[in-house]
């Protein structure tokens, strides 16, 4: 087990995370705060299968926009499920991104497991907060050293270059997230 405490760069929030690896990858988290444009709390669990690509993931928002929650789903068949719906336009995603935490691209991270140089386009879904809206999203991540990575989303244009531990968990996202501590 690896806790970690990040904070935003605006000085608007915090984040506590905890990442299990044995046996299978899984999350836990609270985000405290500004998230995207509201002001509240989000707290999130994410499990993977063996092979690193997420099972499930399921979050509840509460902020001055109300409370709100969601899950995601992706059964051994592949279908992914949101709110037990299928929505078959995430077909191609193996990974959910949650857009206020850097945790969710730690797990492409340390799933990808790229040599320095190498690149790889991978699919998520896309969890928007605070409302908790779902949708697949082209990105690519680049390993540029040993422990930085560029990220791209493929659609925005959007780019950051994250730097990671000997683990693979993100330690720096420029201009939104840096690690206060990690034990």
């Amino acid at each position: 087990m690896k806790d970690i405490i990040w904070r935003a760069a605006d000085g608007q929030s915090l984040e506590y995370c905890q990442f299990t690896f044995e046996g299978k990858t899984a999350i836990r988290g609270t985000v405290v705060g500004k998230l995207q444009g509201a002001r509240g709390v989000f707290r999130y669990e994410v499990a993977c299968w063996p092979d690193g690509t997420t099972r499930w993931a399921r979050g509840w928002v509460q902020s001055d926009r109300g409370e709100l929650s969601w899950t995601v789903h992706r059964p051994e068949c592949g279908i992914w499920l949101v709110n037990g719906t299928a929505a078959p336009g995430l077909a191609p995603c193996l990974d959910v991104d949650i857009g206020v935490t850097p945790s969710t691209n730690s797990l492409a991270i340390r799933r990808l497991t790229l040599h320095v140089g190498e690149s790889q386009d991978v699919w998520a879904c896309w969890v928007s907060i605070p409302e908790l809206t779902v949708h697949a999203l082209a990105q690519r991540y680049t390993r540029l050293s040993s422990d930085v990575y560029r990220y791209e989303s493929l659609q925005s244009g959007f780019s950051a270059r994250l730097r990671v531990d000997e683990e693979g968990i993100v330690q720096e996202y420029p201009g939104l997230w840096r690690a206060l501590s990690t034990d």
